[in-house]
């Protein structure tokens, strides 16, 4: 455990450690979490967005905070697990 008295887990296979309040990052896989990272653009028709912050998850959902180009509105959007 480290110093701050909170656990943490390394997961070997992938070098990543696992902190708490974290989602487990062997969950975003086909009928897990929808892989998003920050910076990635999302379109709908006409409009385009990009992805700025993660404001949250769950157990099957995450919360994104995402950026609209044009009118640089803020918008926040939920993706489900499978």
């Amino acid at each position: 455990m480290p110093e701050t008295g909170k656990p943490v887990w390394l997961y070997q296979h992938t070098g990543f450690i696992m902190r708490e309040h974290v989602e487990n990052v062997e969950l975003y896989k086909p009928g897990g979490y929808h892989p998003i990272d920050i910076g990635d653009a999302i379109t709908n028709g006409e409009d385009s967005y990009t992805v700025a912050h993660k404001l949250g998850h769950g157990g099957f959902s995450t919360v994104w905070l995402l950026k609209r180009t044009r009118k640089n509105s803020p918008l926040s959007v939920g993706t489900h697990t499978a």
